[in-house]
């Protein structure tokens, strides 16, 4: 039995996936430990929200991995929201711009927000395609 091969742009979406989650983590990191909100709780808040959104992002790429529909909703949803994220701090929209974060903490964390930015875009992108061509399949 021959082994099903999956398309080179599914493998994209969950490669991009992925590497937007790893980035989006380091960046919350980042962010906790230089009190980016400015209070404690505020972190707290943040530590645990971020975490849970990773979980269910690996549960909208495992539904992708598999070709459903609810994964690549899951996953447009979800890497629309971290590229929100990744594009506020690089255009100024959201504190601290993408300046400040260098200035604090050093060229690592502007390329994890700039690699962030290109992969939850990638991400986003790919699953509108895969949305569009789920949808020409069905008729």
């Amino acid at each position: 039995m021959y082994p099903v091969q999956k398309p080179a742009w599914l493998i994209a979406l969950v490669v991009a996936s992925l590497v937007s989650i790893l980035f989006g983590l380091i960046h919350v990191s980042d962010a906790i430990v230089r009190l980016e909100i400015g209070s404690i709780s505020g972190e707290t808040l943040d530590a645990t929200i971020n975490p849970l959104f990773a979980v269910v992002y690996l549960g909208g790429v495992a539904a992708s991995w598999n070709q459903k529909r609810i994964g690549y909703v899951l996953v447009l949803i979800l890497s629309s929201l971290s590229n929100w994220g990744f594009l506020g701090h690089t255009t100024g929209l959201t504190p601290p711009s993408l300046v400040e974060i260098g200035r604090e903490t050093g060229v690592l964390f502007v390329f994890v927000v700039l690699a962030g930015e290109v992969a939850s875009l990638s991400a986003v992108t790919l699953s509108i395609y895969a949305l569009g061509k789920r949808r020409l399949k069905l008729q």
